[in-house]
């Protein structure tokens, strides 16, 4: 019975539904959104008098009871971890060895996320940046070594501490950006601010200061422009 009223359900129908939901866990899924399953098997779940989402839940509830169960999501693992923070699992779990994703390819990998759920768990991370549009980088796959990012943090604390500020523009960064041609620089200084600058400057546009002062673009034009003659 669901929502006052009596569908009789096939065996096959349950047995085919436990044979799907297994079969993903175990190939290293970690959550199903209830829109996407019902969406992806709507024509076989409805036959078999299954006609929403609300009562697909219902029933998984049934069928596996040791599984936790969201208000959008279900999983099999039961430790409690934020929706966005699974969500950020699944991404890295099937990125690949590419630098660069779009949307798409990342929605065609995880089918029982919503696309719009995908679009916010990389809107919102560290670890994926914007490169272009639709299309993010994985920080991970970033070829820069550990020297590189020793020498860039050195080079940062020196012109802050002389200056007070430096813009991200003007920080040595031929090397990287050469040895990771399919990046944008907008992406490059993204990931270069959260691998080695972010515990210890602020990043204000392209300006970087430490953390606590309150350098401003404003006052950064300002100080230049008293200190010139005329201008060209």
């Amino acid at each position: 019975m669901f929502d006052k009223k009596v569908y009789v359900i096939p065996s096959e129908t349950t047995i085919k539904i436990r044979v799907i939901i297994e079969e993903l866990f175990s190939d290293g899924v970690s959550l199903i959104f209830y829109e996407k399953f019902y969406e992806l098997n709507e024509e076989w779940l409805f036959d078999g008098s299954i006609v929403s989402c609300e009562m697909l839940k219902s029933i998984l509830e049934n069928m596996f009871p040791a599984y936790s169960y969201k208000k959008n999501y279900f999983t099999n693992n039961v430790l409690s971890k934020p929706e966005l923070q699974r969500i950020h699992s699944e991404i890295s779990r099937v990125w690949g060895d590419v630098i660069l994703l779009n949307y798409n390819k990342i929605a065609e990998r995880l089918p029982y996320i919503p696309i719009e759920k995908i679009k916010s768990a990389l809107s919102q991370s560290n670890t994926f940046l914007w490169n272009s549009v639709e299309t993010y980088a994985n920080i991970n796959k970033i070829l820069v070594s550990a020297d590189e990012l020793t020498r860039i943090h050195e080079c940062v604390s020196k012109v802050c501490a002389e200056h007070g500020y430096v813009s991200i523009s003007d920080v040595p960064l031929a090397e990287i950006i050469e040895n990771n041609d399919d990046l944008s620089v907008t992406a490059i200084h993204s990931a270069i601010y959260n691998l080695c600058l972010e515990d210890e400057f602020d990043k204000n546009g392209k300006m970087l200061v430490h953390k606590g002062d309150t350098a401003s673009a404003l006052q950064i034009i300002k100080e230049y422009c008293e200190k010139i003659d005329k201008c060209w």
